[in-house]
């Protein structure tokens, strides 16, 4: 039985005009009547254009990659200076303003105590304004919280989660039940963060938008990662219109948070039957 033999395809360069070209060439063999190849074969195909579209195309699609590269770095330092901007204030209001209004407080209080030096009608308006004082450094201490809590930075994502749902509830009064399950103690600052940004973003959403008679957020951990979500039962979106309320329900920055840590957000969600915020970030340490 006769043996087939392939031809051989290469890609080859040639001159034409002073142009450089590129041809697809395929070489074969020509045998004589005994089978004996006694001449070499050739088809040339001139593909320059299809070999400049091509390379066209690497280069954009590398120009495409350098962007994207750079767009997520100035990302990242935007989340960066965002945090440290948000301790900066956070430390400002606390050790500045709070203190200042907490002085306040006591001279007004001080006041009040010495009806002998003020007169009876301005002691009785002195009450009011204390109280006033008060709420608004009750206020300035909840912003600056909201801010940079400092329960994350000095106690961790669980305890964090914890005080910042029973303020919620506290502040808002809409019950907000929390489960957390095996999350490990050796949380990195920035996984903590990001999980609890998110968690808080999410919080809020529903307080604003959500029209929630509950919400539960759950942290649970595993040897591989720590997953988060956050459940109400308020009227829902249809998830087809996402891009339309990115930039009021913050998902972008949530997203962004959770891809610099390799993790991934998910949203489920539909009119009327409320909607399901699930995060999740790689953390392979020990459960506890």
């Amino acid at each position: 039985m006769r043996e087939t033999r392939s031809p051989l395809h290469t890609v080859e360069q040639f001159v034409q005009n002073g142009e450089v070209r590129h041809a697809l060439v395929s070489k074969f063999p020509i045998d004589d009547h005994k089978g004996t190849p006694v001449l070499l074969g050739g088809v040339a195909v001139d593909i320059t254009e299809r070999k400049q579209a091509e390379e066209a195309l690497h280069r954009n699609q590398q120009e495409l990659h350098q962007q994207q590269v750079q767009l997520e770095e100035l990302t990242s330092k935007l989340l960066t200076a965002q945090e440290r901007e948000r301790q900066r204030i956070a430390r400002d209001l606390h050790d500045d303003v709070s203190q200042r209004l907490a002085a306040l407080v006591l001279e007004v209080a001080s006041l009040e105590r010495c009806p002998s030096t003020v007169p009876a009608d301005l002691t009785q308006a002195l009450r009011p304004l204390r109280e006033q004082l008060e709420h608004l450094s009750d206020d300035v201490h909840t912003l600056a919280y909201r801010l940079h809590p400092s329960l994350l930075e000095h106690a961790g994502l669980r305890p964090a989660v914890e005080d910042h749902v029973q303020q919620v509830s506290r502040r808002t009064g809409l019950p907000v039940h929390l489960k957390i399950l095996d999350v490990p103690n050796a949380v990195t600052l920035d996984q903590a963060t990001c999980l609890f940004r998110v968690m808080q973003e999410s919080v809020q959403n529903v307080v604003k938008h959500a029209q929630a008679t509950t919400v539960t957020v759950q942290l649970r951990g595993s040897s591989k990662g720590i997953g988060l979500s956050v459940i109400d039962n308020g009227k829902g979106f249809d998830p087809q219109d996402l891009r339309t309320h990115q930039q009021g329900l913050g998902l972008s920055s949530m997203e962004e948070r959770l891809r610099q840590l390799h993790g991934f957000l998910r949203i489920q969600s539909r009119p009327s039957y409320g909607t399901k915020v699930c995060a999740w970030v790689p953390c392979e340490v020990e459960v506890t």
